[in-house]
């Protein structure tokens, strides 16, 4: 799904996806390639299996593992139906949250600080300004063991934290530093 979507993002088809993450995200193009970031044009028109975001166009989010590995997704609808999130996630069954994705720049400006944010778009708009990031996939997740797993990701870099500035953000920047 993830490899079939990342095809998609740069072709006709995707052109809407990519529009919304650049120009309505401001993400960059290369950032967006670097990571694998993907376009699901619906199920009407890419098969894919029972389990896996089925709600409309979407941004595909891949969530990366600290050596680039895709370990999750989430899907970021660009118009999702009344009453129903803006984001959707595989089934467990599919594949488990590992509430940290790891996102790289397309060119390094600053190798000295990991920028740990809330959520794929804000790390990959890090990632456009030439930082590290990862992302925490929701605020309410961040715990002792989240903080380690960062800290060792970190490998000696300053970790810097950016969360949300509401309650959510507040409690998990608490547990976090």
């Amino acid at each position: 799904y993830v490899s079939a979507c990342e095809r998609l993002l740069w072709r006709p088809i995707g052109r809407p996806i990519l529009d919304y993450l650049v120009h309505e995200r401001g993400l960059a193009p290369d950032v967006l390639e670097k990571n694998r970031v993907g376009a699901d044009p619906g199920p009407a028109v890419l098969r894919r299996a029972v389990g896996l975001p089925r709600g409309g166009p979407a941004a595909v989010l891949p969530t990366l593992g600290l050596s680039g590995q895709v370990t999750y997704v989430q899907a970021r609808y660009l118009d999702p139906a009344e009453g129903h999130p803006k984001y959707d996630n595989p089934a467990s069954r599919l594949a488990a949250n590992p509430r940290l994705g790891w996102y790289a720049p397309a060119r390094t400006r600053d190798g000295a600080h990991l920028l740990v944010c809330e959520g794929v778009i804000d790390a990959l708009t890090a990632a456009g300004t030439g930082l590290s990031a990862v992302a925490v996939l929701g605020a309410t997740y961040v715990d002792e063991r989240i903080a380690a797993r960062i800290v060792h990701g970190a490998a000696g870099r300053t970790v810097v934290v950016a969360f949300d500035g509401d309650r959510a953000g507040e409690v998990a920047t608490d547990t976090m530093t």
